[in-house]
């Protein structure tokens, strides 16, 4: 399932794949065809290109590492002192 802003649909998103790739479209008559930019049109040839029609869904935004996260212990006494200062959290 597409999220609510997206331009394209998984169903739409493999047709511009299809038709790039498979039937010899430019991008840029894709990119009219479905009223998208180029960069969102090549994005998704690309993909089709790479990964075919399982490739079309919608990707995960979490991010694969967090170089910055706050330390375990941090966390811990962080919990600790709000559960001490509201007890009806804990």
């Amino acid at each position: 399932m597409s999220h609510a802003n997206a331009a394209l649909t998984p169903v739409q998103r493999a047709r511009i794949g299809r038709m790039v790739v498979d039937e010899g479209w430019s991008i840029a008559e894709a990119a009219r065809y479905f009223r998208v930019s180029w960069p969102t049109a090549a994005k998704w040839s690309q993909r089709y290109l790479e990964m075919g029609r399982p490739g079309m869904g919608d990707r995960s935004s979490r991010p694969y590492r967090s170089p910055n996260k706050t330390p375990q212990p941090v966390v811990r006494k962080i919990v600790h002192k709000r559960i001490r200062v509201c007890p009806s959290i804990g």
